[in-house]
């Protein structure tokens, strides 16, 4: 990770620290039977649906038409932490620990979202 694109970050964080705020942000592009197929999906996503297909990307920060940011290198406020370890939302880590890609990553974006209503 370059150190300005943290310090970019970083600032923006500061900016909105009540919300989740990453420097690797991704994109996902459904292309479904109806819209026709546009693109190759990814060789390590499957749709859930016959026939649809998954387009997926990452850039560094800022690319503002992602859908989502990896925790891995993300900055969140740390009473979320508190939050996501609660007792409240015990069934969701349960679902990341058993599935097979471990999607934390969604898992986190969608408790702080979903608490901070934003």
């Amino acid at each position: 990770m370059r150190e300005d694109i943290a310090d970019a970050g970083f600032r923006l964080w500061k900016l909105n620290s009540d919300r989740q705020v990453g420097a690797f942000g991704r994109h996902f592009r459904w292309d479904n039977k109806s819209k026709g197929n546009r693109d190759h999906a990814s060789s390590g996503f499957q749709a859930f649906c016959p026939g649809d297909r998954l387009g997926y990307h990452f850039n560094d920060f800022a690319d503002f038409s992602a859908n989502m940011v990896l925790p891995s290198f993300s900055f969140l406020h740390k009473k979320y932490l508190c939050v996501i370890w609660s007792e409240a939302f015990e069934s969701i880590r349960e679902f990341v620990d058993a599935h097979a890609t471990h999607p934390d990553d969604i898992a986190v974006s969608f408790i702080v979202s979903h608490v901070a209503g934003k």
